[in-house]
């Protein structure tokens, strides 16, 4: 299990029991905390140092489906002459079900220094009609490469998680094509936002299986269910906060934390905020 320092997920709204199957998915790790860039940052450094970078995967709402499903199978950090890997596995998100949340998409402790673009690599796009029509699959641009352009630099290193929002417009991302047929363009329009606080992004919703309960602290692991290349388990810390957290079994009662079990399934919704005591690991969104 990776274990990144500084990510604290606090159980401020509900954490469910559940035993479906998955809301999330894809490598790396997430959270989301307070971004204070360095003024002291050698944008030259070549691995003397690393620090975390966080990617969460956000949507505008759109109303013309059912669901808009995005399988990417890498991400990367671009600097000059310099690449990191941010994730390498397959993750498909629903576009349509983080209209109101976030999810994490990836966690990844990379080589401090200075970088300007993320590239990701998509390899479908599903979109899915409320009515009888078949699923239909838009042609990808750029042969599944998408780059993304942040404003400004973006600054990595040992003392200050970087946590990136991408936030997918599917309304915008989508174009009747011309000829009359009714078939769709797909030109993704992605947001990039460095998030500066963990009330500068909505909700985090994140569903993995519990690891490390300790029940008297009211803390926990959640570790992601994933289609990583890694066998190992990426996790990220929660923090059940007293009374301002509810939490229910897979048939909708409520409980309380010391029905908790290691190796239970969860999905967890709350906020990421940094924390110099605790540990998480890697989440996969």
């Amino acid at each position: 299990m990776k274990l990144l320092k500084g990510k604290l997920l606090y159980m401020g709204l509900a954490a469910c029991m559940t035993f479906i199957a998955s809301c999330g998915g894809g490598g790396g790790g997430g959270s989301t905390g307070s971004v204070d860039l360095p003024n002291e940052l050698d944008p030259n450094t070549n691995g003397s140092e690393t620090g975390t970078v966080t990617i969460l995967a956000t949507d505008l709402v759109t109303d013309q489906f059912s669901a808009i499903n995005l399988t990417i199978t890498r991400a990367e950090l671009l600097g000059d002459g310099d690449r990191q890997l941010l994730f390498e596995g397959e993750k498909t998100f629903n576009l349509l079900a983080l209209a109101n949340v976030t999810e994490i998409f990836s966690v990844t402790e990379v080589t401090a220094g200075t970088y300007s673009k993320i590239r990701l690599t998509l390899t479908l796009i599903e979109l899915l009609f409320h009515d009888d029509r078949p699923p239909e699959y838009p042609r990808l641009p750029g042969n599944g490469k998408l780059d993304l352009n942040p404003r400004g630099d973006l600054y990595v290193d040992a003392d200050n998680p970087l946590t990136i929002e991408l936030d997918f417009d599917a309304e915008k991302s989508l174009h009747v094509v011309e000829n009359g047929n009714g078939r769709f363009n797909f030109r993704p329009v992605v947001l990039t936002k460095q998030v500066e606080n963990e009330f500068d992004t909505k909700l985090i919703r994140q569903m993995g299986v519990v690891r490390n309960l300790n029940a008297e602290a009211g803390t926990f692991d959640l570790c992601l269910i994933e289609d990583a290349v890694t066998d190992e388990e990426d996790c990220v810390r929660v923090a059940i906060e007293g009374d301002a957290t509810s939490i229910f079994s897979a048939t909708g009662e409520a409980i309380g934390a010391g029905d908790l079990e290691n190796g239970a399934i969860a999905t967890v919704v709350g906020r990421l905020f940094n924390s110099d005591e605790l540990v998480a690991a890697a989440a996969a969104g």
